[in-house]
């Protein structure tokens, strides 16, 4: 039997055909889903990658785990949300990032300094980090279910998808070779432009790993074809190349090192050779040179700023002339109106003297910002940094080297457009970035002066002087001149030991040498240093130049061969007065004591013994600190107590207590002494 339609169709096989077309349609429906779902799997687990190899990227750059804030899409606040620009699953829900509280910022010693975590989880322990997307329902299992720092043994539910990365897969992946010293890695990341016709001269820096146990301490290598670099001579932990170049251009090549296990690292440089001028003129300039009032005048345009709050004058600069502005970080800013010379696009260059006296997060030093368009140049936590944002997009640079508290130092942010670049330039060193986005033209925002967000948040403690923004790219070499159109300070003694104990600073507080025998220094030169036994000394004179009580810093080159407790390698002390740079069974210190109380700094580094190392004791009584360096870079800080005038006191190096006592073992050169507290700057710049 069939059945008919009033228009004489058969009914029954379009009947089954919906019925088999329907059938169809479901299983092909689950399979379409089975196929989603799928994707949506493999996209979580690329998403999650993706975001892991961020995390090591910037735990390589800062050597700790970037932290959980609050989560706001604003890279100010989050660090996690700084660096993974992603951090929602395909099913739109928030990653989770558990980590160990032990290799986040400030905890000491970095990542490659440690040894194990707090977290476990499915039998393997030490666990770095996690990171948990909730899957398909949405709803996180595992446990714990939320961000943060974390310590125990994690359940790791299988309805989740996990990504697990423990100490020893970070720890390799950044090249930790050493407990001790750290990661292999050059500290450049680029180099100074060379002016043509012009004598030009670079060194590049290497840092931990294994060294070798004499000098050079690093195997070096490069393709440096350029036939006007005719020096290039490898010093201890360094490589230096010099020249003069003809003409314009660019040169671009390799260099590794390598050290003694074998582990080498590598980066390229591209030297560019400029043609070198005055450079652009800033669009605005602030020299705060007022010395009083409500206003600030600009001296490149027409950009005259207000004071708000509290700022106050302040008659110290970092040449000692003129007055800046002081800024207590509790409402205090320069309100500049928005203007379309400061409306900048392509390019832009944002630089000022700085003296922070409290480090805090995010503090702006100058900046342009409304929601998520901005640009600005600011210090997180005594790193210099800057950032730009198109109103949807923000990119925010590495943050640099530590910055000198209580002293003056010069930073400089440029951003250039055709490049999609940006970069900090601090410490002679440049930490550029890459930056796709543009910078909008946008309308309506006042430019802040020690704070951000058109004066709202954000506030910079400590003096500025001297800013100034350009609408161009500032190369290095143009920045360097505005590093150095500020003084420097002259040593007050310095002691080269190139075959005599004179003083090389032309102060003529020249030394006698008590035992200490002359050997080549570091850079192979006879009688270019001295050894000293154990119970040798050079003994200077007391001269009013020596008797310091406000500034002070020590510089020395060492090569220590015996390990010495308390070992002095210059002092100049009478009983409980005291100020010294030593080495304490291998660790560099320094201290000053005034009779009644005394203070020394925490113990630096363990140096290796039999290599050349360079190090310096910065004290600053008005900034109420001291500070050690060690091949350059910050190391230590402690508060300082007061140093009184000590009259009748000679000066010893390689002993204590005029020659009496504590004696170091090794090899000194090239010492120095300022009645200034050098600066980061200043510090490399003698390194």
């Amino acid at each position: 039997m069939s059945f008919h339609n009033d228009k004489g169709i058969t009914l029954l096989p379009l009947i089954l055909m919906v019925v088999v077309f329907g059938a169809l349609i479901g299983v092909g429906t689950g399979v379409i889903k089975q196929r989603v779902q799928k994707k949506q799997h493999l996209m979580a687990a690329e998403t999650m990658t993706s975001a892991m190899q961020s995390i090591i990227s910037w735990s390589i750059e800062n050597g700790a785990l970037p932290i959980w804030g609050d989560n706001t899409p604003d890279a100010d606040i989050d660090e996690f949300c700084e660096i993974v620009k992603k951090t929602d699953d395909p099913w739109h829900q928030g990653f989770v990032y558990i980590y160990a509280g032990e290799l986040t910022p400030g905890t000491g010693g970095g990542i490659c300094g440690k040894t194990g975590t707090g977290i476990s989880a499915a039998g393997t322990s030490n666990i770095a980090f996690v990171i948990v997307s909730p899957g398909q329902d949405r709803t996180v299992t595992s446990t714990p279910g939320a961000s943060g720092v974390y310590a125990g043994t994690m359940t790791l539910s299988l309805a989740d998808i996990t990504s697990v990365v423990t100490l020893e897969q970070l720890r390799n992946t950044m090249g930790c070779f050493s407990s001790t010293r750290g990661r292999l890695s050059l500290l450049n990341t680029d180099l100074p432009d060379a002016c043509a016709g012009q004598v030009y001269e670079a060194t590049l820096f290497a840092e931990g790993g294994v060294p070798a146990g004499t000098s050079p301490f690093y195997t070096w290598t490069h393709t440096i074809s350029a036939t006007w670099i005719t020096g290039i001579t490898p010093l201890d932990t360094h490589l230096t190349f010099q020249g003069t170049p003809v003409s314009i251009g660019t040169e671009t090549f390799d260099v590794t090192v390598t050290d003694a296990d074998g582990n080498m690292f590598v980066r390229r440089f591209a030297l560019d050779v400029i043609s070198c001028g005055t450079g652009p003129d800033p669009v605005s300039q602030w020299d705060f040179d007022e010395g009083g009032g409500p206003v600030v005048r600009d001296g490149a345009g027409s950009n005259d700023g207000t004071l708000n709050g509290d700022v106050s004058w302040s008659s110290d600069t970092p040449d000692g002339t003129g007055t800046s502005l002081s800024f207590d970080g509790n409402g205090d800013s320069v309100s500049v109106p928005d203007h379309d010379s400061i409306r900048l696009t392509d390019e832009l260059t944002l630089s000022a003297w700085v003296k922070e006296s409290v480090s805090h997060r995010y503090a702006k030093i100058i900046s342009r910002r409304l929601g998520r368009y901005f640009y600005f140049l600011g210090v997180d936590n005594g790193r210099p940094y800057g950032g730009i944002g198109d109103g949807t997009v923000y990119e925010v640079t590495g943050k640099s080297l530590l910055m000198s508290r209580d002293l003056w130092n010069h930073l400089t942010f440029a951003y250039n457009d055709t490049q999609d670049t940006m970069y900090m330039h601090f410490a002679g060193t440049e930490r550029p970035s890459t930056v796709p986005q543009n910078l909008p033209p946008t309308p309506g925002i006042d430019v802040s002066i020690g704070a951000d967000s058109q004066g709202a948040s954000n506030f910079f403690i400590g003096t500025i002087d001297s800013i100034a923004v350009y609408d161009a790219a500032l190369s290095s070499t143009a920045i360097r001149q505005l590093y150095e159109s500020h003084t420097h300070p002259d040593r007050v003694a310095a002691y080269d030991f190139n075959g005599d104990a004179d003083d090389a600073s032309g102060s003529g507080h020249d030394g006698s040498i008590s035992g200490a025998v002359w050997v080549p220094d570091r850079s192979g030169n006879p009688n270019g240093a001295l050894t000293f036994d154990g119970n040798d000394y050079v003994l200077v004179g007391d001269h009013a130049d020596l008797r310091f009580d406000q500034r002070l810093t020590i510089t020395a080159w060492i090569k220590e061969s015996t390990h010495r407790s308390y070992a002095k390698l210059l002092s100049r002390r009478s009983g409980s007065y005291f100020y010294f740079l030593g080495v304490d069974n291998g660790r560099p210190y320094g201290g000053i004591g005034n009779g009644s109380n005394f203070t020394v700094t925490r113990k630096s580094i363990d140096m290796p013994l039999d290599q050349w190392h360079f190090i310096a004791f910065v004290y600053d009584s008005p900034g109420n600190s001291m500070h050690i360096y060690y091949d350059g870079i910050l190391d230590e800080t402690a508060v300082s107590t007061s140093l009184p005038v000590m009259a009748g006191v000679d000066l010893s190096i390689g002993a204590d207590a005029q020659g009496s006592g504590n004696f170091f073992e090794g090899l000194i050169d090239g010492v120095a002494i300022y009645d200034q507290a050098l600066t980061v700057e200043e510090i490399r710049e003698s390194y």
